[in-house]
Parts: structure tokens; sequence; C-alpha cells
């Protein structure tokens, strides 16, 4: 019983933590953000895969994004493997962090 009760209180916390993301970063291809300052790797994981491979990438994903946000970037380019994964005890959302120059 105790069990569960953890584990129903980790959903929820991992699904409200999904759903409030504040991030204003955009996730942009390669090709636009060409002109764009780098401002460097952003990585964020999640513990929870497996089943929930979806909601706990997407957790991480927003976690990266807000990091991103918070190094003053604009656009995010996720990295060519940054995707969820069958079986894996984590999620990882990684890429780099851009700016985008003033006037633009």
């Amino acid at each position: 019983m105790k069990k569960l009760l953890v584990y129903a209180l980790t959903l929820s916390t991992a699904w409200l933590h999904g759903c409030t993301t504040t991030s204003k970063v955009t996730i942009a291809r390669i090709e636009q953000v060409r002109d764009f300052q780098s401002l460097g790797s952003v990585q964020s994981t999640y513990p929870l895969g497996g089943l929930f491979k979806n909601l706990t990438y997407s957790m991480a994903l927003n976690s990266a994004l807000n990091k991103a946000g918070k190094m003053g970037a604009t656009h995010f380019v996720l990295d060519d493997n940054s995707a969820p994964t069958f079986f894996a005890i984590s999620e990882t959302a990684s890429g780099t962090a851009y700016r985008q120059p003033l006037g633009r």
C-alpha cells in the first residue's frame, strides 16, 4: 500500500511538472539558427522511463528548455539522438541553446 501511494504521488507530481512549463524558448532546426549566438549545451535527465517514456521525456525536455531560458536563449536545437527511448530507466533531453541577435 505504501509503495502504491509513493508511486501515485510521483506520477501526479510528474504530471503537474510537465504541464507547468514557463519556457519561452523555441525549438528550432539548425538551419534556422545559423546566425545566432550559441550559448552552449543543455541536458536534462528524468528517471522513470520504460512505459512512461513519452511523459518522462516531455518532462526532461521542459526542464532543458527552462535551463536554456535561464541562460538567455531564445531557441533550442535538439541533439540528433535526443528522443524517448523504450526500455530506458530514465529519459534525457539534450541540445544546444542559441540567442537570436537583436533586431531580428
